[in-house]
């Protein structure tokens, strides 16, 4: 993105557009297509998506949002010629966001010059810049690619918008995906891992992913069912490459089921419980420090690969997150051949880099209902 645009041009149109379907991906929606339009002799461009309803404000505030990132790189000149100044654009850019005003605010109220009120314009300009702006920006590289591609095409389908936009599939907790290296979306991705585990493979020679996020002590048993959909997706177990990965290591979980088993041995502590209550208690405590601790699952799922049908066994990536309570790890994993996952740590305010799909991952079955 580095040629100017005028305001004139399709291509500013384009970019307002592909501001709506980035920001779409970003706030949970999916978009269906994008296609030019000749109205009166006058091209504009819609977006058909499916949006979830409480991100409809936010997306409406995105088309502007990606003007404005064209206007602050100094990339949006006149007719002309000549850089547009700041009236100019607000002026161009209010006149541009008709509609995405009255989505915004759900109401139309224009006076009678055609103009809105001011206080209304500054409120969705500011709420613009400062709450979508900086996520699309995030995103520019996606973005300038599936503007000019709506340009060139004149209509660009979903399949089409998701491989440009490099869209995820979204592992929930208790959940699993599984993804193919010639089908859209070929990445699947999960986060908010603090406690939980993340266990996913790759079978390069067949272009075969799976990813799955166990965040239960019991969730992990569900990886039955994991196994008989990689079978039905043509993945060879025998070639999977297999990783594991966790948030925080649980010591702080084993170091206060200790304490309580110390305090619960010693004689002073309810001096009337009857000795084997205690033991009871201690070995309780005991239980509970291996299995809320994580320790359970991991013991399960390294006996689940060595006496399943895989042959490889998991590389442990270790714990990222460590102690601080707004820190998450993410995990990415590509059907690309060649491409490693991609593992990271950030804070729980971070937006993510990663725009994802709400559909496409499937329940751990055997986790319904576990505690």
């Amino acid at each position: 993105m580095s040629q100017p645009i005028r305001i004139s041009e399709v291509a500013y149109q384009c970019f307002h557009e592909a501001g709506h379907a980035v920001a779409t991906y970003l706030f949970g929606g999916s978009v269906t297509y994008m296609e030019l339009l000749d109205d009166n002799k006058q091209r504009s461009a819609v977006t058909r998506a499916i949006r979830p309803p409480e991100s409809k404000q936010l997306i409406a505030l995105a088309g502007f949002a990606a003007e404005y990132l064209l206007f602050k790189a100094g990339l949006l000149v006149d007719q002309n010629g000549t850089t547009l100044t700041e009236a100019a654009f607000i002026d161009q850019s209010m006149k541009n966001a008709r509609d995405d005003r009255i989505s915004y605010f759900g109401n139309d109220y224009s006076l009678s010059d055609g103009t809105w009120p001011k206080h209304l314009d500054e409120r969705f300009m500011r709420v613009a810049m400062y709450r979508v702006a900086p996520q699309l920006e995030l995103k520019l590289s996606q973005l300038d690619e599936l503007a000019k591609t709506l340009e060139t095409q004149g209509k660009v389908e979903q399949d089409q918008i998701e491989r440009i936009l490099e869209i995820a599939v979204d592992v929930r907790q208790r959940g699993y995906a599984i993804a193919k290296r010639d089908a859209a979306p070929s990445k699947l991705v999960t986060g908010n891992i603090r406690t939980c585990i993340a266990f996913y493979g790759k079978d390069d020679k067949n272009g075969v992913i799976f990813l799955s996020h166990f965040d239960r002590p019991c969730s992990v048993f569900g990886l039955s069912e994991l196994i008989k959909d990689l079978k039905r997706s043509g993945c060879d177990l025998r070639q999977c490459k297999l990783y594991t990965v966790s948030g925080v290591w649980p010591y702080t979980q084993i170091i206060l089921f200790l304490i309580a088993g110390v305090i619960a041995a010693d004689p002073n502590f309810c001096p009337n419980l009857a000795h084997w209550w205690r033991y009871i208690v201690i070995g309780t405590l005991t239980l509970g420090a291996v299995y809320f601790a994580g320790t359970l699952p991991f013991l399960y799922l390294y006996w689940f690969v060595k006496t399943g049908s895989f042959r490889n066994c998991p590389k442990f990536l270790g714990y990222k997150a460590w102690l601080p309570a707004w820190i998450r790890t993410r995990v990415r994993v590509d059907a690309k051949e060649g491409v490693e996952p991609n593992v990271e740590t950030y804070r729980e305010t971070q937006s993510g880099r990663w725009l994802s799909l709400p559909g496409g991952c499937r329940e751990l079955t055997k986790a319904k209902g576990s505690v």
